[in-house]
């Protein structure tokens, strides 16, 4: 509904900053508006150079410009340590805007702030993210004590919290990589790679990032879903997609039902938030294998 007024059941509101990687905020809609329904304000960012368009507030346009996801989105070319380095710079770049994000959420008068004026309770703030929007929040969690929390949903760890860690709640929402179950040779032999080296190498940052984040994490979480892919966490499985197109190939090898993978990711990072943002009792959904979400296998992978 337009102009819904804000819920008066609380004075205040904790605050989430979202990133993705390549696509607007929007294709992170539907988790974002089931998080405001339980009380968080999401402010989703268009991070400049990805999506089609970035339009600022003076009337500049902004458009996508390929660099800016290191060539993710398109043929692999040229060495892996570039490409690898090139990963690392936008995560980098994106954690920066989750910063800046909140230093404007911190300017932001009350007074003109629209339905949420004076509503932000920014000492309840956390980040989630998908794939490289995934690795910015941990690192802008790692590099800011403003962050309270942040939630990675698929990133592999291209920065340097994926090689130290951090010290505050960190969950990792994980899909299935059965690229990664064998070596470079095995997945070039199965079609899943060309290039056998740089996929011995993507598997170890991958893995070990996960792994080191898990174990410095305070507390940590590492769960993963079985039957999801990569794309699974956005809203791609939702909308309606041409039968032909690069999306729905990337979506054939996805197991789960959407909507149950988007109920799921989001009781996941509700959980989450509610215990280190709002301070209520960790649910059992974080401790270990519940009845109600089969799916989910809880470890470091």
């Amino acid at each position: 509904m337009a102009d819904a007024p804000v819920a008066d059941d609380q004075s205040s509101y904790p605050v989430l900053v979202q990133s993705q990687s390549g696509f607007p905020p929007l294709l992170l809609a539907a988790v974002a508006e089931e998080l405001a329904s339980h009380g968080y304000v999401v402010v989703g960012v268009n991070h400049t150079h990805e999506p089609a368009v970035t339009v600022f507030a003076d009337g500049r346009a902004v458009a996508m410009n390929p660099d800016a996801v290191a060539g993710a989105l398109g043929p692999q070319t040229g060495p892996y340590q570039e490409r690898f380095r090139q990963r690392a710079a936008v995560c980098d770049y994106k954690a920066a805007d989750l910063a800046s994000v909140a230093d404007q959420l911190e300017r932001l008068p009350a007074e003109v702030a629209g339905l949420l004026g004076g509503r932000l309770d920014l000492d309840r703030l956390g980040a989630f993210g998908h794939s490289f929007g995934g690795n910015a929040a941990l690192q802008w969690c790692r590099d800011d004590r403003r962050c309270r929390a942040a939630a990675n949903l698929d990133g592999a760890l291209w920065t340097e919290v994926g090689r130290s860690g951090l010290d505050r709640p960190a969950l990792r929402l994980l899909a299935e990589h059965p690229e990664f179950a064998g070596s470079g040779a095995d997945a070039v032999a199965a079609g899943m790679a060309t290039d056998a080296a740089a996929h011995d190498a993507e598997k170890s940052i991958t893995l070990d990032g996960w792994r080191t984040v898990h174990h410095h994490a305070r507390p940590s979480y590492t769960l993963q879903v079985a039957g999801a892919t990569h794309v699974s966490f956005m809203d791609v499985g939702l909308l309606p997609l041409p039968a032909e197109g690069p999306v729905r190939a990337m979506l054939a090898a996805t197991a789960i039902d959407p909507r149950r993978m988007w109920r799921v990711t989001c009781d996941v990072l509700l959980a989450f938030f509610a215990t280190h943002l709002d301070q209520e009792p960790a649910p059992p959904l974080l401790k270990g294998p519940a009845d109600d979400y089969p799916e989910l296998r809880y470890g470091a992978p």
